[in-house]
C-alpha cells in the first residue's frame, strides 16, 4: 500500500467510527469555507466549530475528513504553505494552509496578467 493510500483508509474509517458527527463537521465545513475571504487551518475550523456549542470530538482526527472531502470537490485548495499550530495540545505542529475555491475566483481576477513581464514600451 502507498502512504496515499494508507492515509485515505485511515480517513475513512475515521469517518465510519465518527459518522454522525463527521456528517454534521462536514456540513458545517462545506457552508463555513464558503465565507473564508483569507487563508484558513484546521484551526481555524476547530474555533469556528467549537464557538457554535459543538462538543470536541472523541477522536481528533475527525478534522482530516472535511478537508479530504471539500479538497476532493475542488471546495478549497492547499496553499503549500503551513503555519504552527495555535493548539496548545498540538505543540506547534505544522498544519497546511487552506483557501476556499471563492477566495481564490477572487484572488485569479485581481492577479495582475504578465506581472513577471518588463515592458521597455513604458
Amino acid at each position: 500500500m502507498t502512504p496515499f493510500e494508507i492515509t485515505n483508509q485511515a480517513v475513512e474509517e475515521v469517518e465510519e467510527n465518527n459518522k454522525a458527527y463527521c456528517d454534521r463537521l462536514c456540513a458545517f465545513a462545506e457552508n463555513w469555507v464558503k465565507t473564508q475571504m483569507k487563508p484558513f487551518t484546521a484551526d481555524d475550523l476547530k474555533k469556528a466549530f467549537y464557538n457554535l456549542g459543538n462538543a470536541p470530538p472523541s477522536q481528533p482526527s475527525v478534522f482530516g475528513v472535511p478537508f479530504r472531502k471539500l479538497s476532493k470537490r475542488y471546495l478549497i485548495f492547499d496553499t503549500e504553505r503551513t503555519q504552527k499550530s495555535t493548539n496548545p495540545e498540538a505543540h506547534q505542529r505544522p498544519l497546511r494552509v487552506w483557501i476556499s475555491k471563492e477566495y481564490r475566483y477572487i484572488q485569479q481576477s485581481n492577479a495582475t496578467p504578465n506581472r513577471n513581464q518588463i515592458s521597455i514600451f513604458n
